[in-house]
Parts: C-alpha cells; sequence; structure tokens
C-alpha cells in the first residue's frame, strides 16, 4: 500500500489517538488529566439516549457531586505505585452512578445497562483501532505487570494514620 506524506500523517495521528484511548493512557502522560473523563462522557451519552439531554446533564452533575463525596473514602492503596488505583477509581465512579440513577428510581439492571452503554460508548472506535490498542496496553508484559502488581497488593500494608 503506497501512502502519500497525507495519509501517513492521519494514520499517525490516528495511532496515537488509538494509544490515548487505552484506559488512562493520557492520564499516564499527563497526570493533571482528569481519568475519568471519558467514562463523564460515555455515561452522558448513555444518559441521553435514556433521559434526554436535558435531564441527562443533571444527572451527570449529580454523579460528579456523588464521587467528589466518595471519593475522599476511598482507602489508600498506594496512589500511582499501585497500578490498581485507576481502578479503584473507576470503582468509585460506577459507584457514584449506581447511587444516582437509583435515587431517579432505576433498578439494579437498568443502572447496569447504563454501565454496559457506557462502555459501548466508549467503545466506539474501529476495530482495527482497538485491535492496536489492546496490543500495546494489553499485552504479555501487562499482564506481567498484573500478577506482580497483584501479588505486592496483596501484602500492601497502609502507612499509619497521623495522629493528632
Amino acid at each position: 500500500m503506497k501512502m502519500d506524506r497525507r495519509k501517513f500523517l492521519k494514520m499517525s495521528a490516528i495511532t496515537a489517538g488509538a494509544v490515548a484511548v487505552g484506559g488512562g493512557a493520557i492520564h499516564v502522560m499527563n497526570k493533571d488529566t482528569d481519568i475519568l473523563a471519558d467514562h463523564f462522557d460515555g455515561t452522558q451519552k448513555a444518559l441521553v439516549v435514556r433521559f434526554g439531554r436535558d435531564r441527562s446533564s443533571r444527572l451527570i452533575n449529580d454523579i460528579r457531586q456523588e464521587y467528589e463525596t466518595l471519593a475522599p473514602e476511598m482507602p489508600d492503596i498506594g496512589g500511582d505505585e499501585n497500578m490498581f488505583t485507576e481502578w479503584l477509581v473507576y470503582g468509585v465512579y460506577y459507584l457514584s452512578t449506581y447511587h444516582v440513577l437509583k435515587a431517579e428510581g432505576q433498578t439494579v439492571e437498568e443502572v447496569g445497562e447504563v454501565i454496559y452503554d457506557t462502555f459501548k460508548v466508549m467503545a466506539d472506535y474501529p476495530k482495527w483501532l482497538l485491535r492496536i490498542v489492546e496490543s500495546f496496553k494489553y499485552n504479555e508484559k501487562y499482564v506481567n505487570q498484573l500478577k506482580e502488581a497483584a501479588a505486592v497488593a496483596y501484602f500492601y500494608v497502609p502507612p499509619p494514620e497521623k495522629s493528632s
């Protein structure tokens, strides 16, 4: 396949974007980036389909507020040193989503569908692009890092709380 400069630049930009899509990679490159931005965007899109634009905007604001309430209660599992911290953040986000939607009268199944739809929205990329991300993010090296991190996390003891 012959590729001119324009196609090369386009493919490079798409590939760079694909790497960024891979589960918090943007956060790794820029610690100031909100690792939940894609989740909020995806959830909002999933909620718009169910509840319309106005109600979904209110619900997203409520989810943000609930997350801000719950986040300080997250246990210290090692911060950036523990690769599972990112997953804990996601878990608290979805717990916030559950609390807000349950208060709106949604069942567990309906909240589960919103979460499922959020991931569908977040993965709405061409399959070839997702395969590229997968090969960078979820390769053998990553699996080995998970195994090592799981062994360390199993024995992790948080630092003692400071006394006043």
